[in-house]
């Protein structure tokens, strides 16, 4: 049996439709022990504005794999229609509003909890991962360490199990003193959720599972989320390249960054958790184009260099770097054998 955290944490997050049943499954079983209580908010209407209904209540009570967890999930649901986004003008941001609306849904509820108790403000494809106990104790002392917002690191997947996004993110916990002195739940979630530079994967302590699903959810979840925009079209080239979409409504520009492209990885117990290590069938996709190197060649040739390698803006950065200290070093070199010369 897990020791418990020396501090009490409660988790909260939107739900959206039943195809995050399977995500939501796996962050139960991984926070098992963890978290005191899951508080889940949905509202019957996408943060794009169409309705949908209500779900997760009914997916909960009548699916046994969540009977070990019923007891400690608690479902809080609106029926308020929304606005759909317009897509004439800039970046939308009214799908953003919507959805820092539905997750202030659990304020009420979380304010009436002691000011000590920590709240986790996550998405349902995001989990602690509380069976490792090098990550379980990391997060102990993160949060009992902590004053009033943590960043909690994290690994993304994107598309499929092993298909790797670079960067590691912060994910928000925040302490219910600091919701009471002013701020919420969305508020935290929105203005927290960044990247840790500093960050390696030996700090990690959770991981993300975004749209690991097969391709016509994927499109659903870009049809109902907050970054609005994206066709199916869209979603395809993605697939193809391997990387995030990019909204031709927009006029997204595709850049080689880390923030852009993914990779595939081999699985380790510094990269992922044991449940999809031991299990990799139970999330497996295999959605994305396993051409996608050569693809991303044809597709985006303006991203390669000379050589034929794809190149970064930091490889940009270093080359820079590397060719002005040569060029530093050559007029030392220049100097010095003009003044050996005058000597002479």
């Amino acid at each position: 049996m897990p020791i418990p955290l020396a501090v009490r944490l409660v988790d909260t997050f939107p739900f959206s439709e039943p195809y995050e049943a399977d995500l939501l499954l796996l962050k139960l079983e991984a926070e098992d022990g963890l978290v005191d209580r899951w508080i889940i908010v949905e509202n019957s209407y996408t943060f794009q504005g169409a309705y949908k209904g209500l779900h997760a209540a009914d997916l909960i009570a009548g699916d046994d794999r969540f009977a070990p967890y019923r007891d400690r999930i608690q479902v809080i649901t609106a029926d308020r229609p929304l606005t759909p986004p317009d897509h004439g003008g800039g970046r939308d941001t009214d799908a953003f509003e919507h959805e820092r609306w539905q997750r202030d849904l659990a304020m009420a509820d979380v304010l009436a909890l002691d000011d000590d108790t920590w709240v986790f403000c996550s998405d349902t494809d995001e989990h602690l991962d509380g069976r490792d106990d090098r990550r379980r104790a990391a997060l102990d002392t993160l949060l009992t360490n902590g004053d009033t917002i943590v960043d909690i690191p994290f690994i993304r997947y994107w598309y499929d199990i092993d298909n790797r996004y670079e960067p590691i993110l912060g994910c928000a916990a925040v302490r219910v003193g600091h919701l009471r002195a002013g701020t919420t739940v969305g508020a935290v979630r929105q203005g927290r959720n960044l990247q840790l530079p500093s960050a390696s994967d030996a700090d990690v302590i959770g991981f993300e599972y975004s749209s690991c699903l097969p391709t016509d959810e994927v499109m659903r979840k870009l049809d109902t989320q907050a970054h609005a925009g994206y066709s199916r079209d869209d979603l395809l080239a993605a697939l193809r390249c391997n990387r995030r979409p990019a909204s031709a409504a927009w006029g997204d520009r595709v850049r080689r960054t880390p923030h852009w492209f993914f990779d595939r990885v081999e699985l380790t117990p510094w990269n992922s958790p044991a449940s999809i290590r031991d299990d990799p069938d139970r999330l497996r996709t295999g959605i994305v184009d396993p051409a996608y190197e050569a693809n991303r060649r044809s597709e985006h040739p303006e991203l390669y260099g000379v050589r034929g390698v794809l190149t970064t803006a930091g490889d940009r950065v270093r080359s820079a770097s590397t060719a002005g200290r040569r060029l530093g070093r050559r007029a030392v070199h220049k100097a010095r054998r003009s003044v050996s010369r005058r000597s002479a």
